[in-house]
């Protein structure tokens, strides 16, 4: 058999390799992000779509177009460059994103080579719905969830009294007669968002809409969701109030969760028939992903093979490269040898919470709360290498207002580190007020002093307020670790986080918390010395 004949094997087994390499990244970001693991069903998905469009592929006539060298050399030439990224740190959504896009664009350049425009207008769906796979950008989540947040907790405190429970708002905590109720991240609906989304286009695909039809029905499920999310909080606080707090509590806080998301799904169906045309339109369903009858009449050829087979080389020496350029001590970081007494100070560990871990994915986490004389100071040091830098960056900014504190007072302040200093954060939030505080909830004044640090670098109050809008999502480590050729220097996130109750005025509690600092500071790079800021 000619090569010529053998082509179209050639490129579609070096194209699934690729997908399978993409497919590995994937599972290693939703093992480390739990509520992403649902996504395997997209792909699953797109495996249906495939069996669904491969009598309909076959009769397509074929017309190849040189065109597809154009996306099947981009696609070719970035896998390669995004997984010697990956092979640095961590499968970050950006990463993902860069390889899942120089895949789809490859297998696009393919279809074009092999069968033409009719057929990549077939596959169109599936390569597009596999991106509902890949995690949502932080600058995308971190708005939307603050906007769904904000809708249902407006809503649910409108509607409560209606319903007979009075109701106390306080950031996107619902005080209740029974008890606090909090519109948590999780209970916001964005998870929701990002999954019945997926499900809202792949049942336009089935009901055969339109492309108008099925963006429409996609976009409506979003004020779906938010309903649905309206109605569980609202539940949740008559549960609570008329039964007992423990039926909105743990399993059966979950299982509730999981309630309300089919009936979200039933809505988005229902929905969907509704807007369904009277009759179907004549032909096959839909857009579907299927292996093509491509011969060796394609104009790929032995050029796409060349191509593939060349990124396929450069993608295994990206993974050697990228490992032995990535040299940090992952070790280096043995904070439990923090010691237990500084100064007067001595400290009893804390568990932590395994949600915290989860949601964190550090390498390590102490926590400890220091105590002198009754006053108490909670201390957080959290360290991740940079392969596990996965999640987005937690700013008090945003963690404490959701909890119902309004920010008080805003500043950096310098703390004594030996000879040295350190810039650090300082916030103050309270909740309530001594006019309009209920008996047993007095005022809540609480000092937050914290630092985040990447290697010897201490984050700026630009970096800062960056974190805060994107979530930690700053991307200036892709051109730094695509282009430095210095030695590589330990590296990783180190973050600090100091909490203590204020009352009077506070003077004092701020000076001995400050003090503190500077001792946890100056133990800290006594046993990560790699950490030490550098000199000004």
């Amino acid at each position: 058999m000619p090569l010529t004949a053998k082509s179209p094997a050639i490129s579609l087994t070096l194209l699934a390799v690729g997908a399978a390499a993409l497919v590995y990244s994937l599972t290693r970001f939703w093992g480390a992000n739990p509520e992403y693991v649902d996504r395997f069903l997209i792909l699953a998905g797109a495996a249906y779509a495939v069996s669904e469009a491969w009598p309909t592929l076959r009769e397509l006539p074929l017309k190849p177009t040189r065109l597809g060298y154009l996306p099947l050399l981009i696609g070719a030439i970035a896998f390669p460059i995004g997984w010697f990224l990956q092979a640095q740190i961590a499968p970050k959504p950006i990463v993902l994103w860069w390889l899942a896009g120089a895949w789809v664009l490859t297998a696009a350049g393919l279809i074009l080579l092999g069968g033409g425009r009719s057929h990549l207008r077939k596959l169109a769906f599936p390569l597009g719905f596999l991106l509902f796979a890949l995690p949502v950008p932080n600058r995308i989540l971190g708005p939307l969830q603050f906007l769904l947040q904000s809708a249902t907790t407006t809503a649910a405190e409108w509607l409560l009294p209606i319903l007979g429970v009075p109701v106390e708002r306080h950031g996107f905590m619902l005080s209740l007669p029974g008890g606090d109720l909090g519109v948590a991240e999780a209970c916001s609906g964005v998870r929701s968002v990002t999954a019945l989304t997926a499900i809202a286009a792949f049942v336009a695909w089935w009901r055969q809409f339109g492309f108008v039809r099925g963006m429409l029905l996609v976009v409506l499920s979003v004020p779906v969701i938010a309903a649905v999310n309206v109605v569980r909080v609202v539940a949740s606080g008559l549960i609570q109030e008329h039964f007992s707090t423990e039926y909105v509590r743990g399993n059966w806080h979950e299982a509730f969760g999981v309630v309300m998301v089919l009936v979200g799904l039933g809505l988005l169906v229902a929905l969907a028939s509704l807007m369904a045309p009277r009759s179907n339109p004549q032909g096959e369903r839909g857009l579907c992903l299927a292996p093509p009858s491509f011969s060796g009449k394609g104009v790929g050829g032995l050029g796409s093979n060349l191509l593939l087979v060349c990124s396929a080389i450069a993608s295994v020496a990206a993974q050697f490269l990228g490992v032995g350029t990535e040299q940090e001590l992952v070790a280096a970081a043995p904070l439990d040898q923090i010691p237990h007494q500084i100064g007067r100070w001595k400290a009893t560990d804390l568990p932590v919470p395994e949600d915290v871990s989860e949601m964190l994915t550090a390498d390590s986490i102490t926590r400890r709360v220091y105590s002198d004389l009754g006053y108490e100071v909670h201390v957080w040091v959290i360290y991740w290498s940079s392969r596990n830098m996965v999640k987005g960056y937690h700013h008090p900014d945003v963690c404490w207002p959701n909890r119902g504190f309004r920010l008080s007072r805003r500043d950096t302040i310098n703390v004594t580190v030996g000879t040295d200093t350190i810039s650090v954060t300082l916030r103050e939030f309270n909740r309530g007020s001594e006019q309009t505080a209920k008996p047993g909830r007095e005022k809540d004044q609480q000092l937050i002093l914290y630092w985040t640090q990447e290697g010897r670098r201490i984050w700026t109050e630009d970096d800062e307020r960056q974190a805060q809008a994107t979530g930690g999502a700053s991307h200036d480590w892709l051109g730094e670790r695509l282009t430095r050729q210095e030695q590589r220097t330990p590296s990783g996130r180190i973050t600090v986080l100091f909490g203590t109750q204020l009352w009077g005025d506070g003077i004092t509690i701020r000076k001995q918390t400050l003090e503190l600092a500077g001792g946890i500071a100056s133990e800290l790079y006594r046993v990560c010395p790699w950490a030490r800021p550098r000199e000004q």
